[in-house]
């Protein structure tokens, strides 16, 4: 009788499960990711309408009461007005629904 030669390698069984296990890790990151790329956009939006309203404001006081230009971020619609010397409204629109307002900057 010969005896049994030892496979090397992995069983057809063995691969599945080990496909199976990364499909629903695969599927538990991938959703938390996104959700924290979002996130990161969210802040550098904020931290660029703030930039801006800070950029506006100085072109605010540098004008001395007459109309200052509103300043312009690529991909970005900015909307401010002023009274005198006092901005009365400002906010950024990135377009993907989401605007930011000063002075809190929040969604």
């Amino acid at each position: 009788m010969k005896p049994m030669l030892k496979s090397k390698g992995f069983t057809l069984i063995e691969l599945l499960i080990v496909f199976a296990i990364l499909a629903v890790l695969a599927a538990l990151i991938i959703p938390r990711y996104l959700h924290h790329l979002e996130l990161a956009i969210d802040a550098t939006h904020q931290a660029n309408c703030r930039t801006k309203y800070f950029e506006y404001a100085l072109a605010v006081y540098e004008a001395k009461g007459e109309e200052a230009e509103v300043p312009t971020l690529v991909d970005c619609t900015i909307t401010a007005t002023q009274s005198g010397e006092k901005i009365t409204s400002f906010s950024c629109d990135f377009g993907s629904g989401k605007i930011f307002s000063a002075p809190d900057f929040q969604k």
